[in-house]
């Protein structure tokens, strides 16, 4: 189950998605990639280093109006991009078929407030042992 935390810092959403899924604290999370945004990249390596499988990166392939959470991995984090040049992102966790916003106190749906569902990296937890 996830245990939804709200992003500390401007740029942190990342590392508190990445959080989320580990079930640690963001603050955690935030001292060892640092505060300054993270790329897809970046989350992946990290999520790797500990046993998870990220990856490959795919983008949606859909018009604004279609829904696209029917096409989602059980598991992914989801790249939002918004503004009028979409140079804006944000990185949210698709789990329990929902949106976990690290920005927001409340569930969204794929109808993001001026912004669109950009891209998805499928996330596999480590097997048990």
């Amino acid at each position: 189950m996830i245990t939804r935390q709200q992003q500390p810092t401007r740029r942190s959403c990342g590392q508190t998605v990445v959080a989320m899924l580990l079930g640690v604290p963001a603050a955690d999370v935030i001292a060892e990639m640092g505060d300054k945004g993270t790329s897809g990249k970046q989350l992946a390596a990290f999520l790797q280093a500990r046993g998870f499988k990220a990856g490959p990166v795919a983008r949606f392939r859909h018009p604004p109006a279609v829904d696209p959470r029917p096409k989602l991995p059980p598991l992914a984090i989801v790249r939002i991009d918004w503004g009028r040049d979409r140079k804006r992102t944000h990185w949210v966790l698709w789990a329990e078929k929902r949106f976990h916003d690290p920005l927001l106190v409340g569930d969204f749906t794929w109808a993001v407030g001026g912004g669109r569902l950009y891209s998805y990296m499928p996330i596999e937890r480590p097997a048990s042992t």
